[in-house]
């Protein structure tokens, strides 16, 4: 009866070991998701001040419409 218990306690913790590494793995790759995500959205924010700058100081309608273009492209 006792090397049963054992030999089920074993298969336990194996299972739970294998959920917690699980567990670990999904929380790094979360973390690496987010991270991209922050980088893109400081990508962008850099992208679009740097592309109002260029907008003030050439204000015409195809300027404009090019800039957006040049937005857009990088995320397509």
């Amino acid at each position: 009866m006792r090397g049963v218990l054992e030999i089920r306690l074993a298969a336990a913790l194996d299972i739970k070991n294998a959920a917690e590494q699980e567990k670990q793995e999904k929380e790094g790759l979360h973390a690496r998701h987010l991270l991209n995500k922050k980088r893109s959205w400081k990508k962008l924010s850099k992208n679009q001040s740097f592309y109002s700058k260029r907008l003030k100081k050439i204000p015409s309608c195809e300027s404009s419409l090019w800039i957006m273009v040049g937005l857009l492209i990088p995320y397509m």
